[in-house]
């Protein structure tokens, strides 16, 4: 058993060395590629999209609140019209057409 103990002392080394070497070299890469600084505006932008989205949901439901005030109020506009011209027609009936309201000239001043 005292054969194989000393052949995995120098393996063992070997491994540590080479995943030590892997991971400077990684940093090196990473840093030269600058894929870190690339991350970081990724994410960056991921939250300035998010935030948009939000913002976008929001006038989304003021649109369709701002559409439902604008049918209310051209339903308004349309009962104004409807009574306006209603208001005329009876103005009309009660002047017999003529525009002076009856039994005004048969005032007499006393």
């Amino acid at each position: 058993m005292n054969d194989t103990t000393p052949g995995l002392a120098p393996l063992a080394v070997f491994g540590i060395i080479s995943i030590c070497i892997f991971l400077i070299a990684r940093a090196i890469v990473l840093w030269y590629w600058r894929v870190n600084h690339l991350i970081d505006r990724q994410d960056g932008q991921i939250k300035l999209l998010k935030d948009i989205s939000h913002e976008l949901q929001d006038m989304k439901v003021i649109i369709a609140s701002s559409k439902q005030m604008v049918s209310q109020l051209s339903d308004i506009a349309q009962t104004i019209h409807f009574l306006t011209a209603l208001t005329h027609d009876m103005h009309e009936l009660s002047c017999g057409g003529t525009g002076i309201p009856p039994n005004s000239s048969d005032r007499r001043i006393e």
